[in-house]
């Protein structure tokens, strides 16, 4: 789902096409991020 709503974004919603990678990496490395953020302060 991630991936399709990627594409769809890339494609249609900007008046640029772009992969679809680069969206899933501004969607993805913020929530990795967060992730480690939240596992460090457990610790």
């Amino acid at each position: 789902l991630l991936l399709l709503g990627a594409d769809l974004v890339g494609q249609h919603a900007l008046p640029v096409s772009l992969p679809v990678g680069v969206i899933t990496a501004a969607l993805g490395a913020p929530y990795f991020l967060f992730l480690l953020y939240r596992t460090n302060a457990r610790m």
